[in-house]
């Protein structure tokens, strides 16, 4: 059993009750460069040296995470406030939520949309081997997403 002082901070971290000054600035940060659909499904720790820990609710939004692990990291270095970082280490573990209430993600229907055939086609051909559905569907969501992004830019590129 553990002790009510032992495990006290850490419930009120998490409610966001009574943090210290840093740890807002880091949750700001943090909720900057990721947005608010991602800081919803995240909690930054700590850093130590130039490494950022980071809580994460899911083995979903861990692998996600982890694909986009060095697009994030170049958001983190390009936005002033804190020194450049070398690496983000992900966790599965206690989350407190930094998103938006009610901030939903833009609807899968409206990105698939944006795709080709071809597109929804590698999609598919990718996922092929994925057992897990979780892991399949959410992966699924991040290609789509990924590949919308990516026309988005392109049409804004092209004029």
């Amino acid at each position: 059993m553990q002790k009510l002082e032992d495990i006290l901070p850490k419930i009120l971290k998490n409610q966001n009750v009574f943090l210290g000054q840093e740890e807002k600035r880091l949750r700001l940060h943090w909720i900057g460069v990721v947005g608010h659909v991602v800081a919803a499904q995240t909690s930054p720790e700590k850093i130590t040296g130039n490494i950022l820990h980071v809580n994460v609710s899911t083995t979903v939004w861990k692998h996600q995470l982890l694909y986009l692990k060095n697009e994030i990291l170049e958001k983190w270095n390009r936005r002033p406030g804190y020194s450049p970082l070398t690496d983000i280490r992900f966790s599965i573990g206690s989350v407190s939520s930094l998103g938006k209430p009610g901030h939903l993600a833009v609807p899968i229907h409206v990105e698939t949309s944006r795709l080709h055939d071809q597109d929804k086609k590698f999609i598919e051909n990718s996922l092929r081997s994925v057992s897990d559905p979780e892991l399949k569907d959410g992966l699924k969501n991040l290609m789509i997403r990924e590949i919308s992004r990516r026309r988005r830019l392109q049409l804004r590129r092209d004029g």
